[in-house]
């Protein structure tokens, strides 16, 4: 069956023919896109809904889709940073299959992404623990282990000792592992991007193959026809976890999805990126940098350690924003992310309905929740903060009103440097806030 290319934005729909297949590969309970786009049959036509997500997937039934942003053509920078931010929120930002391989156009780089999910899993299988292996060994050691080599024992051994032996070891000193950390230093051969994300996780990779490298040979090259070891039905039937990082060590050492002869066409994985997370986390990262020189704190909703709760029908809702804002260790205001141009009403509601849980677990102390930020992107360049208030007062003398700031960043594809592009409009904008 022939391949079809087909191009989505974000938030998009398209309808496809109906495979079982395709449904299988996005709703089923181990999907690794489950709750992604949506994928719903509609007689013997398919609706894909792309939702927030970007990225590219190819379906079983050859259909490859490439899901592009709307407005932020740079989406790779923003994920490449907000990688790099220190957020314990616990949200998925990033979901990747990496047994499906798609071919792209020369000149596509997704470098970036392969190396971040190279970084995740390697972190998890050192984590979850390295596979061992019995490996063949041949050793003059101090004692009888194994069949004893009897020529190599006559030839070295008649005065000293010992005992020239072949035996079997259990080690994590094994092919599979050699090939992982062989592709471990290829890849931070390959990444020489000056941007300061890319340094992280090349610093990342680095820090992990210092642990390997001390109990893992370094093999000074791996041919080409020993790839299909590396993906070894037995190693992923006893360690599951390993089964991701082998598909992309196989592409790493393959070279094919960074280097290639012009004409010829770099592959990737099936991979998808959740923009409603990214731009948070990339929000987050900005405020905890402008604003820790100011003596705030900024803090997530993992570590923010009060408990904004409203009891409904006996059971507890959380309410607490994207970002807890603290000064001197007092909660000074919150912000919420909203990866869209426009700010609807509900968004309004929303901060609203924190703001008036926050400050009722605070009724009775002074300077809580003074401040409150909505951030999103604009196509606007010029477009000004906007301020207000939530007028507390007017529901209960004894609450405080909150002071309501909307900031909206552009998002300039011609920007050399998208991150501290924004991270000057940010620091312009609220420098009248905090």
């Amino acid at each position: 069956m022939e391949t079809k290319k087909i191009l989505l934005k974000e938030w998009g729909k398209e309808i496809l023919p109906f495979y079982e297949e395709d449904l299988n590969y996005l709703n089923s309970d181990n999907s690794k896109f489950k709750g992604t786009v949506s994928f719903e049959q509609i007689g013997d036509k398919a609706l894909i809904y792309t939702n927030q997500f970007v990225g590219i997937l190819k379906l079983p039934c050859s259909n490859v889709i490439l899901i592009e942003p709307k407005t932020v053509v740079k989406y790779l920078e923003l994920l490449s940073y907000s990688q790099s931010v220190k957020c314990n929120d616990k949200k998925t930002l990033l979901y990747y299959d990496p047994s499906i391989k798609v071919e792209i156009e020369e000149g596509d780089v997704f470098l970036d992404i392969l190396s971040s999910i190279f970084l995740i899993e390697l972190k998890r299988i050192i984590k979850k623990g390295l596979f061992r292996e019995y490996v063949k060994k041949e050793d003059n050691i101090n004692y009888l282990k194994g069949k004893l080599l009897i020529s190599k024992q006559i030839k070295t051994n008649y005065i000293c000792p010992k005992f020239q032996c072949r035996y079997f070891d259990s080690t994590i000193d094994n092919f599979t592992n050699q090939a992982i950390l062989f592709a471990a230093i290829k890849l931070i051969n390959a990444l020489k991007s000056d941007n300061d994300n890319i340094k992280k996780i090349r610093a990342g990779i680095i820090s992990c193959v210092n642990i390997l490298k001390d109990e893992i040979s370094i093999k000074e090259s791996i041919p080409s026809n020993d790839l299909t070891k590396i993906n070894s039905e037995s190693v992923i039937r006893k360690n599951y976890y390993y089964r991701d990082i082998l598909e992309v060590t196989k592409l790493i050492i393959g070279e094919s999805f960074y280097k290639s002869v012009k004409g010829e066409k770099i592959r990737c994985c099936n991979f998808l990126i959740d923009m409603n997370v990214v731009f948070e986390r990339v929000v987050f990262g900005l405020l905890e940098k402008l604003l820790k020189d100011k003596g705030y704190e900024v803090t997530d909703q993992k570590r923010y350690t009060g408990k904004g709760l409203i009891d409904v029908e006996l059971k507890n809702i959380q309410v607490i924003p994207d970002i807890i804002i603290l000064k001197d260790s007092i909660e000074f205001g919150f912000a919420d992310a909203k990866y869209k141009k426009n700010i609807s009403n509900a968004d309004y509601y929303q901060s609203i309905v924190y703001s008036l849980v926050l400050r009722l677990k605070t009724i009775k102390r002074q300077n809580y929740f003074k401040k409150a930020l909505l951030v999103n992107f604009t196509e606007d360049k010029y477009e000004k903060t906007i301020t207000g208030k939530i007028n507390l007062s007017s529901l209960n003398d004894e609450l405080e009103d909150i002071e309501l700031n909307r900031v909206s960043l552009f998002l300039d594809e011609d920007s050399k440097d998208y991150i501290k592009d924004l991270e000057g409009q940010l620091s312009e904008k609220i420098k009248n806030i905090f």
